[in-house]
Order: structure tokens, then sequence, then C-alpha cells
């Protein structure tokens, strides 16, 4: 739908420089008041840009914001957890439901398999 494509691409760049995903309130009203718009278009233009609804998107982008933290939240499944609460997760259950969708592994796994990196990836980004 090229006509959601100048509402998404505005949406999503306002999602990632304000980094309202960050804010485990946030919600589809609250975004369309945010960014001037219905909830419903608003949800197609997320679907456009996405790919999923918007709580798959919120998740994916708290996600990536989880990773951009490095080694220090890959220490253990307990750090990760930590700075997944600070990165808008409410609870364990949908972070490790999000975190699997996403990445393909339970949290523990993920960092189990990024701690056996040779030292020289892990100045990379993980997976």
């Amino acid at each position: 739908m090229p006509r959601l494509q100048p509402l998404a691409e505005s949406v999503d760049k306002e999602l990632k420089r304000g980094k309202y995903y960050l804010d485990s309130r946030l919600s589809l009203d609250t975004l369309s008041r945010k960014v001037g718009t219905n909830r419903s278009y608003l949800s197609q233009a997320i679907y456009y840009v996405s790919g999923c609804n918007f709580c798959g998107y919120m998740n994916q982008l708290r996600i990536e914001e989880l990773l951009h933290g490095g080694a220090p939240v890959l220490q253990s499944e307990n750090a990760l957890y930590d700075a997944a609460l600070a990165c808008g997760f409410n609870n364990r259950r949908t972070f490790y439901r999000a975190f699997l969708k996403e990445k393909g592994l339970l949290p523990g796994d993920f960092v189990a398999r990024y701690k056996i990196l040779p030292l020289h990836h892990k100045n990379q980004q993980p997976l």
C-alpha cells in the first residue's frame, strides 16, 4: 500500500528517535496521538513497515535496544532479563516469548551461545 509508506516511514523514524517503545505503558492509542493519526491507520502503517502488529513491532524494537547493550547484558540470563525490564518489557513471560520469536533461542540459550564465541567475535554485534 503505497499510501501508507510516508506514514510508516515517519512512525518508524519517530519511534526510533524518541525511543517511545521503552515505555512499557505505550499503547496504539497513545502512539497514534503522538504521531497525529488514528489508531487504525497507524496499525496498518506499522504492519506495512514491520510485517507484524503493534505489540510485535514494539517487542522487536525492545530486543534490538536490549542487544545494543552488548556484552554487559549478556553476562547472565538475569542480567539480560533486568535489561529487558529497562527496555520496556513488563514481565519475564512476555520477554521470553518475544525473544524466542525474534532470535529463535530462549534468552538463557542465547547467553550461553554468546559466551562460547571466540573473544574476537565478542566485540561484534550480537545475533
